[in-house]
């Protein structure tokens, strides 16, 4: 409501993480400073404020799963209900009860899916939930939770389609695995280090398979679109290894 203590409240949030990362101990205090502006703007903003500190400073999952647990009872319909959502889901992930995390990524994902300003969050708890079922052998059951992500850009697209490539390397499906790195390297617009990495694991995947020809294509690749770049040296070591390994390059 008083735009004077947002723009406080937010400065006080960039002091706090510039803080954390140089190690100035002096974050803790800051922190104290900020839940209380953020208090001032109404009671839910200074319960998430507290959730944040806990959670994203202070790294104690145990309080952070209570505080996220009453902000919900409390504020469900919140703005800033699907990050405490995510929150709790995370923390309950993390403490190693996942059939409680997954059924809160469900919950948040089913809520959210839908609005624009949660999508943040809901993408995350897509990718989260997914690796859930994907430890527990459910793979085909976490990449089509994946393939629902809404990437809508480049960058969210090759993460996207790395990390279903990822998971089908994972339960050791090379074939689909090498397709998926290859749509990752022919998205437009992606970067030349997302190109050559996803080329890489493509390429991997391959050799894995026993298709040497394809493996050599994919890092080739990396070599011409790349030639001065770490991916290009790492792709030219691998290939000199497979090289030693097989007696030589193929001919063809």
């Amino acid at each position: 409501k008083d735009p004077t203590i947002k723009r406080h409240a937010n400065l006080l949030h960039h002091l706090l993480d510039l803080q954390r990362q140089i190690g100035d101990e002096a974050w803790r205090a800051t922190a104290r400073e900020y839940i209380a502006a953020m208090s001032k703007s109404g009671a839910a903003p200074g319960a998430f404020a507290k959730l944040e500190i806990v959670y994203y400073y202070e790294h104690n999952i145990k309080e952070a799963i209570e505080l996220s647990t009453k902000f919900l009872e409390k504020y469900p319909t919140h703005g800033l209900a699907a990050e405490a959502s995510f929150i709790k889901g995370d923390c309950l992930r993390l403490s190693g009860d996942k059939k409680t995390a997954l059924s809160v990524f469900d919950a948040l994902i089913s809520v959210y899916s839908e609005s624009s300003g949660a999508r943040f969050y809901v993408n995350a708890a897509v990718r989260q939930s997914a690796d859930i079922l994907a430890e527990s052998g459910r793979v085909k059951e976490a990449i089509k939770r994946l393939n629902r992500i809404v990437a809508t850009n480049p960058t969210a697209q090759a993460l996207k389609l790395d990390h279903i490539g990822r998971l089908y390397a994972g339960a050791e499906d090379w074939k689909e695995a090498a397709r998926a790195f290859q749509r990752e390297a022919r998205i437009h617009g992606a970067s030349i280090d997302t190109v050559c990495q996803a080329l890489y694991n493509a390429g991997d995947c391959y050799y894995r398979m026993g298709d040497t020809a394809s493996a050599r294509g994919c890092l080739l690749r990396i070599i011409d679109r790349a030639p001065d770049s770490s991916w290009c040296r790492k792709a030219r070591g691998t290939l000199f290894v497979w090289d030693e390994m097989t007696g030589g390059p193929d001919p063809t």
